[in-house]
């Protein structure tokens, strides 16, 4: 089934989503970046760094498959709120932390966030 003249995603109709994810790559980009930078400052090891990032992906692993689940039984709306809440809230803790070992279960927290409003 082929669409109308007018609307080719790769013209105006399109430019909104291509803009938005242009904008968020760029500040996921930026933000990865600073988190790693901000991991190595707090404990000086390449290995912290690593273990950080390993575990994230592990974190989505784990809280998609639930995230998943509650989305069936509550719907999509609460978890997308909440998952938002917990990201900004972890960024926020972020601000007045000095030890690895809380950025470490911030960043868990933060990132089991955005695994709930992206599933």
């Amino acid at each position: 089934m082929r669409a109308g003249p007018g609307s080719s995603m790769f013209g105006r109709q399109g430019l909104p989503l291509f803009a938005t994810y242009l904008i968020w790559g760029t500040g996921s980009g930026a933000q990865t970046l600073g988190r790693s930078l901000f991991a190595f400052e707090l404990e000086n090891s390449i290995f912290l760094v690593t273990l950080l990032f390993a575990a994230l992906g592990a974190s989505r692993i784990i809280s998609a498959p639930l995230t998943g689940f509650l989305t069936d039984r509550v719907g999509r709306k609460p978890l997308a709120v909440i998952g938002a809440f917990l990201r900004g809230a972890a960024s926020f803790g972020v601000l007045y932390i000095d030890s690895y070992a809380a950025f470490f279960v911030l960043e868990l927290i933060g990132n089991t966030g955005v695994s709930m409003w992206q599933t």
